[in-house]
């Protein structure tokens, strides 16, 4: 069952669409699942790390405050 979630984002259980990844957890979500997630919460779901997005699309990854 670990490994079907692997490969379904932890936000809107769906398949990866634009995967992004959490800094420093790494953890994976959806592009635009983890963008309207920090909008309202700056942390990482799953571990509630603190986060911020980076301005450009082209890099899709979000860091630590």
């Amino acid at each position: 069952m670990a490994k079907e979630q692997d490969n379904r984002c932890p936000i809107c259980l769906d398949s990866w669409q634009n995967a992004a990844y959490v800094t420093p957890c790494l953890h994976k979500y959806c592009y635009v699942c983890i963008r309207r997630w920090a909008e309202d919460k700056p942390q990482c779901p799953l571990s509630g790390h603190g986060m911020y997005c980076h301005s450009k699309p082209q890099q899709p990854l979000l860091g630590m405050e």
